[in-house]
């Protein structure tokens, strides 16, 4: 579910909303936020950024993530880190174990 992304100033408390989406990341040098929105395809996710001074977002593209879990991770070069997930075929495996 998406939820508002929102700048706060520290010293006043007061609030900007910026967009809506879940998970942000600053970038490092804190001109632009990562974020990740739902997509129509599933389990994958969109990447999206938006300025922090300006407020104009882009998408960046899809990420497949894993049903467990969204991770990821911005590097110091503003690359985005992150474990994709690739479905194949659903598969039970069934083990026998010695009796002891």
């Amino acid at each position: 579910m998406n939820r508002v992304i929102s700048l706060c100033a520290v010293g006043t408390g007061a609030c900007r909303q910026l967009t809506l989406g879940r998970l942000p990341r600053w970038s490092r040098d804190g001109s632009h936020i990562y974020f990740l929105r739902d997509s129509k395809l599933g389990e994958e996710k969109e990447l999206w950024s938006i300025s922090a001074g300006r407020g104009d977002e882009k998408q960046l593209g899809v990420l497949g993530f894993h049903p467990i879990g969204m991770f990821y991770g911005v590097s110091p070069k503003d690359e985005i880190v992150y474990v994709r997930f690739n479905p194949g075929k659903s598969e039970l495996w069934l083990a026998d174990f010695p009796r002891r």
